[in-house]
């Protein structure tokens, strides 16, 4: 890095015959402000993002070879007093659930105030998605929790037809991802564990439900068979022997009644005869 001096004001002198005149001139070294602005989602402002002033030829950027460290206020506003001459300007630390400058801002101080162009932090975004194991589709009607590394409950939800986004969860490993309620007809998934990348891509998270297995069909219930009736108690035919008996022996007697007549007649005209 040159340094740049500002060139000072000309000086009227007096010189007299026979004796030296010492001049002097003082080159006030130029300095100039960079300024620049931290903005997240939104574009609204950050507070707390760190920032290093480093020299044009730095390659490694760490607050340990900063030339200056310094971080946004509250309007997401930061700044450096530098001299004229090249620099490079880079976010060291940011918020959690925001992403870091992956390059730095090449600047030149050519002036008492240098504006940068804001500086805009990507935040990390995750797709998770709850989908049927047979057709791998949207599940909706779970509902689902969300766990931090430190197992803080971050958000509960209840799933639909497109994935669950969430944005500015911090870089880390260690998320949980639960089932707390399947829907109709399928079994609770296992927890599923995951990490959040620093990455501006979308980062997808899966949990897969398996339909409840077919329970087998009750067997109906026999029914109760009819008592049975009690049958009728036969009457018993009893045989008539003494009615027959009787009814030979009046035939017997009226036969023999009948004989006698025939004999008393024949008798009583064989009298008459004689």
């Amino acid at each position: 890095m040159t340094a740049r001096y500002e060139i000072p004001a000309g000086q009227t002198v007096e010189v007299t015959a026979d004796q030296a005149t010492t001049v002097e001139f003082y080159n006030q070294l130029l300095r100039g402000k960079i300024t620049g602005h931290k903005t997240g989602a939104e574009q609204a402002p950050l507070e707390g993002v760190t920032f290093g002033l480093f020299d044009a030829e730095a390659t490694e950027f760490t607050e340990e070879t900063a030339i200056e460290v310094t971080t946004t206020n509250e309007s997401g506003e930061f700044s450096f007093e530098a001299p004229y001459g090249s620099f490079q300007v880079m976010e060291l630390a940011t918020l959690p659930g925001y992403l870091t400058m992956k390059e730095p801002v090449a600047v030149e101080v050519n002036a008492a105030e240098v504006e940068l162009d804001p500086i805009a932090n990507g935040q990390t975004v995750v797709h998770i998605s709850k989908v049927d194991a047979e057709t791998a589709e949207e599940l909706p009607g779970a509902v689902l929790e969300l766990y931090s590394p430190d197992g803080t409950l971050l958000e509960t939800w209840e799933t639909s037809d497109i994935p669950h986004v969430i944005t500015g969860l911090p870089v880390g490993e260690g998320y949980v991802l639960r089932e707390v309620t399947a829907p109709e007809g399928y079994q609770l998934a296992e927890d599923v564990t995951f990490a959040v990348e620093e990455t501006s891509e979308i980062q997808f998270v899966g949990m897969v439900d398996e339909p409840s297995p077919e329970e087998p069909e009750e067997p109906e219930e026999p029914s109760t068979p009819d008592e049975p009736t009690e049958p009728d108690e036969p009457t018993p035919t009893v045989p008539q022997t003494g009615g027959s008996r009787a009814a030979l022996w009046v035939g017997a007697l009226l036969i023999l009644a009948l004989g006698g007549l025939g004999i008393t007649l024949i008798l009583l005209k064989k009298q008459n005869k004689l």
